[in-house]
């Protein structure tokens, strides 16, 4: 396919690494190019060996300077990286270079993709191990090297542009039309067949017998080596041989030998007999006459005039009649010519194209014969039988392709080798395009080779055409046109089509428009049609969809056509409205399956441009290799599906279902990784779905799994950020992630370092990378960076709450100067330094926070440290006081307010800031901000099931902010008028159960001091281990929130209320800390997490992420499953989920059966009667508990509500059994 934004080479690293397989590989040959090319000024050829210690190439020589200065010794070395610079590399380059040539070498020039700053600590240390050796270095990294490839054309058009455009696969198949005949017509370009006019193996001596002369001239015509037949023919009737027995015979391989050279046939002669007389004839007449014979005719004749009637029959190109008499001969023919059967039958297979076949037929019979003649013939054939199947992106073959050129190379005074030049010559130049697509020297080679060839081969059109697509595939596009130029272009669509790719690769689009309406219309085909689509895009645009309806309708129905069309309309839009439709109908059954990979891959092409995902999926399912995918198209591919799934990374919500295009890219992407193809882009593919999918656990996994193939900072950074997310508090977790970004000087990337630092509890080192992330920005204004510095601080209020008051200025700490007694009553000087007393903070121009930075190794650092506060220190002549000693992190954080007072609407999000110059107005924004009756209105309509069936968790109440838990909880358990739903206890045999306890029955047992209700069966509780981190967690911030606030301002009834903080909250938490400290923990690994499903359609962590949910509700039901234990739960949501799970489930009431003491358990049915609970057991010990009881349960709306039926069903029962037992009548008060 041509694109115009394509007709000059796109020269970025994103380019390159799309149009070359092996990237590194091509980085190496690409840089040798260029040392050529610019250092050696393309006048000496360096010797290159992969053995080479430390350099590329051997030291050589530089040309001379015209200056007259000493020219020196210098080499290169080149280093791709795909993701960080790894200067270890480099460095133990160097030491290699050192070490096997430090005497011999000068300079070393340095490629590299990636850009080498010349300041960090690698790149010194680098050049410092060739400065000791004497060795200069010159690096010339990422744009430096760009500009330098723009320099030249050649080698930014081989590596930078798609050497196997879509449209180079489509008419690769009509090039190999040109090497043999078909059996049709051929127009324009000459065909090569094998030819067999000239044969020579090397007779041995004549003896002087004339039988013996028969027998020897017999085997000359079943070798069809007539050449040796005429001179030995020549010899012997040099004698006079007449009527000696034989003479007859010899006499007739005479006539033969003059039939097939074209002179005169003596068939009247005396001399031979009537049979060889009609033998003769008939030979006459069929070299007159060639025509297809059967085997019965065949057979009839000696077997002299069979071989040659083959031979006839196979230069009259009856190629087609060779393989049909050879099939029905070749098993049952005589020995003597079994052999020559069997090598016309396999050069027929060749000339029909038939490559494969010939290949085996051939080598099978090398195998046999051992003649060079067949080994030549069988090169041929495998080497075509290759360059076929490597069209269908079959290079597997590379190697051996390699040892069939050195194979041929080694034939070439064989006399068929020669007579066969045009041929020979063809090949050479087929292979080396096709390996061209590899590597860039076979190219270069055979283009070398080319002026080797005689006048007359470089002469013939069909060799010229091929040197021309090397030319073309090497990069020098004006020079292959020039070349298609001068052939028939007017005549041959082959050469058209590639004189039309060069003009439209330039960018010439009229001229192409123009040399399109020249063709003769005979030739007019759809890959013409293609290619003038696309140019016509670019120069007619308004006609532009006017011509390509006509050509679609045109084509309509014939699949080649519409591929051919859709590869010329450059524009999505008409892609999917006009091609898409007329592919769909070949995109199911049976006629997709059948198509061979090359069709396939022009499918996925086309697809892929019209974002056409379901259809790209259905044509991957059919393809059983994807590793033969073109690389061009699978980058099409991965460029689709990422568009889709960042754009719903970008714009996700939280909603369990996705959309359709979503769902297929994943599956797309799963493909493609299960047969381990750009594993790197797919394994994106996979995190961008996953966080459109709010899978969390997901997203972790292939982001680790993308960092150990790209080492990338921005993913290591991205990492340590889901791992403080998930409070991660294991250093080896972090470890990795951490050293890659430690040495960073990007501000978020010492955030991020800062962050992990924090979580692990070291706080120095944490403080230190908050601080470089302000350093790093010098006088850059980044509120990015503010905000992450402020979640930062807020993290760590406790220690800010216990920092106390400099008293003396020491390293890491901020001064505030004033001059002292400024002169003629002018306002004094003030200064504000900031002492950095760690090495890395070397810049004495920073001005980040908007001080000035002294450095350790500065003497005014020396002379101010140690002082005082109001002390008197002489700077530059002038005194200063000290006013004001802070640390460094106190003044971060007051720079940091400081921005969000001079620009709150930047903190947007993270800060809300109030303002106002009237009391009242602040009020009723606070009012408006506090109040949040609306929103709980709505979630209580759903949570008491007037929205839903379903109902909502208590989570839901808090919105993702577990310190409020216990606040939620409360208000359902306590309110008026509300309920706390928990289900109908169950009362089952219990007996060897394990438990699961879920969040809502441990902070309800908690609160009400009740934990010790669960220590009938502590010995069969289990947990999850997440559960110890969670709630460690709760106390912290607990225990934080008393210390630091006096309370919490909310909105009652439009009233501004302060609601001091419970202390209670820090023992509810701890109380379940002791007591979980003595239960059994298990792991929950993260895969587990990731193959949950709730049901059988819900996934886990999709589940958890769309209602907020923590993890250690998914890891209590994943373990639950696991363990085949039981959910002791209190809230009725998830007790409807683990039921749909089909995992058992119970609440706490359940238990209480265990409690046989009523005196025990009957003060907690009550107690818990008093709340909101739904459902209590009816238990009491006296009537007037009974009553108690009644009237708790009854006290709300919607405890009346729940509770009447269950109590009326209860009396019900409960008179009838006092009936049958005691004949009395007892009965509850009527309920209302």
């Amino acid at each position: 396919m041509i694109r115009g934004e394509k007709h000059y080479p796109n020269i970025t690293w994103a380019q390159f690494a799309m149009c070359n397989d092996n990237a590194t590989g091509a980085f190496e040959d690409m840089s040798r190019r260029l040392f050529t090319f610019e250092f050696l000024k393309n006048s000496r050829i360096p010797h290159s060996d992969h053995n080479n210690p430390g350099v590329e190439v051997l030291p050589i020589l530089e040309p001379p300077h015209k200056d007259g200065t000493k020219q020196r010794k210098i080499s290169f070395q080149s280093k791709y990286f795909e993701g960080k610079i790894s200067y270890s590399q480099i460095k133990e380059s160097f030491r290699q270079a050192v070490k096997y040539y430090s005497s011999e070498l000068d300079l070393i020039y340095l490629f590299c993709n990636k850009t080498l700053t010349k300041t960090t600590k690698g790149y010194k240390e680098a050049e410092a191990i060739l400065m000791k050796a004497g060795i200069e270095l010159y690096p010339i990294s990422n744009s430096e090297v760009l500009d330098l490839i723009s320099k030249y054309k050649e080698i930014a058009n081989y590596f930078f542009l798609p050497r196997k455009r879509p449209n180079d696969v489509s008419l690769c198949q009509t090039h190999t039309e040109i090497i043999v005949n078909n059996g049709e017509k051929v127009t324009g370009c000459t065909v090569c067949p094998i030819q067999l006019k000239k044969q020579v193996i090397v007779p041995r001596l004549l003896q002087s017998f004339v039988q013996e002369k028969i027998e020897l001239c017999k085997s000359f015509i079943l070798e069809m080596n007539l050449e040796k037949l005429s001179e030995q023919l020549d010899k012997i009737f040099s004698y006079e041989i007449s009527g000696i027995e034989g003479t007859e015979k010899l006499l007739f391989y005479r006539n033969i030998a003059n039939l097939h050279d074209g002179n005169n046939v003596e068939t009247e002669t005396d001399e031979l007999t009537d049979d060889l007389k009609d033998e003769l004839k008939y030979l006459i007449e069929y070299y007159a006459n060639p025509c297809p014979i059967g085997a019965y005719k065949f057979a009839s004749h000696c077997i002299e005039v069979q071989i040659i009637t083959l031979d006839k029959m196979f230069s009259a190109q009856l190629w087609e009649a060779v393989i049909e008499l050879c099939q029905e001969i070749v098993d049952d023919t005589s020995p003597e010519i079994v052999d020559a059967v069997k090598q016309y039958y396999g050069l027929a297979l060749f000339n029909l194209q038939q490559y494969v076949s010939a290949t085996d037929m051939l080598k099978s019979l090398y195998q046999k014969t051992r003649k060079e003649n067949i080994l030549l013939y069988s090169v041929f054939a495998e080497m075509k039988s290759i360059n076929c199947s490597w069209r269908e992106g079959n290079y597997e073959l590379k190697d051996r392709q390699i040892e069939l050129i050195k194979q041929l190379d080694s034939l070439k005074d064989n006399k068929q080798y020669k007579d066969n030049k045009n041929l020979v010559a063809i090949l050479y130049l087929e292979t080396a395009y096709n390996l061209g697509i590899i590597e860039k020297k076979y190219l270069e080679d055979v283009i070398d080779r080319f002026q080797e060839f005689s006048e007359e081969v470089k002469n013939d059109s069909v060799v010229k055409y091929f040197y021309a697509l090397c030319v073309e595939s090497n990069g020098n596009i004006d020079s292959a046109e020039q070349i298609y130029s001068e052939l028939a272009w007017k005549k041959d669509a082959n050469i058209a089509c590639r004189y039309l790719i060069c003009k439209i690769s330039k960018g010439d689009y009229s001229e192409a428009v123009a040399l399109y309406r020249s063709l003769d219309l005979p030739i007019l085909n759809t890959k013409l049609k293609s290619l003038y689509l696309t140019a016509l895009f670019y120069v007619e645009n308004d006609n532009f969809e006017e011509v390509l309806k006509k050509f679609i309708d045109e084509v309509r129905g014939n699949f080649p056509g519409i591929i051919d069309i859709a590869f010329g309309t450059c524009k999505k839009e008409y892609i999917q409205t006009f091609i898409v439709p007329e592919l769909k109908r070949y995109l199911n059954g049976e006629y997709l399956k059948n198509l061979g990979l090359l069709e396939k891959a022009e499918i996925l092409s086309i697809l892929s441009i019209g974002e056409d995902v379901e259809h790209i999926y259905d044509v991957i399912k059919t393809v059983s290799d994807l590793k033969r995918l073109n690389r061009y198209v699978v980058k099409e591919i991965y460029n689709v599906t990422f568009a889709i799934c960042n754009k719903e990374f970008i714009h996700h919500n939280k909603a369990l279902i996705k959309s359709q295009q979503l769902e297929v890219s994943e599956q797309i992407a799963n493909r493609f990784l299960e047969a381990d193809v750009f594993r790197r882009e797919f394994l994106q593919i996979k995190y961008l779905c996953a966080g459109a999918k709010e899978k969390r656990f997901s997203m972790l996994k292939y982001a680790k799994e993308l960092f150990e193939i790209t080492k990338e900072d921005g993913l290591a950074r991205n990492i340590i950020a889901m791992l403080f997310e998930r409070n991660k508090a294991d250093y080896d977790a972090y470890a990795p992630y951490i050293s890659i970004l430690s040495n960073s000087t990007k501000p978020d990337y010492c955030m991020a370092v800062a962050s992990a630092m924090l979580r692990l509890g070291k706080t120095e080192e944490a403080d230190l990378y908050a601080y470089k992330a302000l350093y790093y920005l010098n006088d850059t204004v980044d509120y990015e960076i503010y905000k992450s510095y402020f979640g930062y601080y807020n993290q760590k209020l406790n220690r800010y709450h216990d920092e106390s008051e400099l008293k003396r200025v020491k390293g890491n700490s901020v001064v505030t100067l004033e001059e002292n007694n400024p002169v003629d009553s002018r306002h004094p000087e003030i200064k504000v330094l900031c002492l950095d007393s760690e090495t890395e903070f070397t810049d004495i121009n920073n001005r980040s926070m908007d001080v000035e930075h002294i450095t350790s190794s500065d003497p005014l650092f020396l002379k101010i440290q140690g002082s005082g506060l109001r002390q008197v220190i002489k700077i530059d002549g002038i005194n200063f006081k000290v006013i004001k000693i802070c640390s460094r992190a106190d003044f971060a954080v007051g720079f940091i307010f400081k921005k969000i007072n001079q620009h709150p609407d930047k903190f947007d999000g993270t800060v809300l800031v109030l303002s106002s110059e009237k009391p009242e107005e602040l009020l009723e924004k606070i009012k408006s901000i506090t109040d949040r009756t609306e929103q709980t209105e709505s979630l209580l309509n759903f949570y008491h099931f007037k929205e839903n069936e379903t109902g909502l968790p208590i989570d839901s109440f808090i919105n993702g902010d577990y310190d409020r838990y216990v606040d939620a909880l409360n208000m359902l358990l306590h309110a008026k008028d509300q309920a706390f739903y928990t289900g109908y206890p169950t009362y089952e045999n219990e007996e060897n159960q394990k438990y699961v306890p879920a969040l809502s029955t441990m902070v309800l047992l908690s609160s009400m001091n009740l934990l010790n209700l669960l220590n009938a069966v502590k010995d069969s509780l289990i947990l999850p281990e997440s559960y110890m981190d969670f709630f460690a967690e709760r106390y912290s911030k607990a225990k934080e929130t008393n210390l630091m606030s006096g309370g919490r301002l909310v909105n009652i009834d439009n009233q501004l209320t302060l609601i001091e903080d419970n202390l209670s909250y820090v023992e509810i938490w701890e109380r379940i800390i002791d007591f979980c400290t003595e239960c059994e923990t298990m792991v929950i690994s993260d895969d587990e997490r990731i193959g949950f499903t709730i049901g059988k359609d819900i996934n886990g962590e999709q589940f958890i992420a769309a209602l907020r949910l923590h993890l250690i509700h998914l890891d209590a039901f994943i373990l639950a499953a696991r363990e085949k234990a039981t959910l002791l739960c209190d809230d009725l949501f998830f007790r409807k989920m683990a039921t749909y799970t089909k995992i058992r489930n119970i609440n706490f009431a359940s238990l209480l059966r265990y409690y046989v003491n009523d005196d025990f358990v009957v003060p907690i049915i009550l107690e818990l009667s008093k709340t909101n609970y739904l459902y209590i057991p009816f238990l009491a010990r006296t009537d007037e508990e009974a009553l108690e009881l009644e009237k708790n349960i009854l006290d709300g709306e919607l405890k009346k509500k729940y509770y009447s039926n269950l109590l009326i069903a209860y009396n019900t029962a409960w008179k009838k059994v006092m009936e049958e037992l005691f004949g009395e009548d007892i009965a509850f008060e009527n309920i209302e």
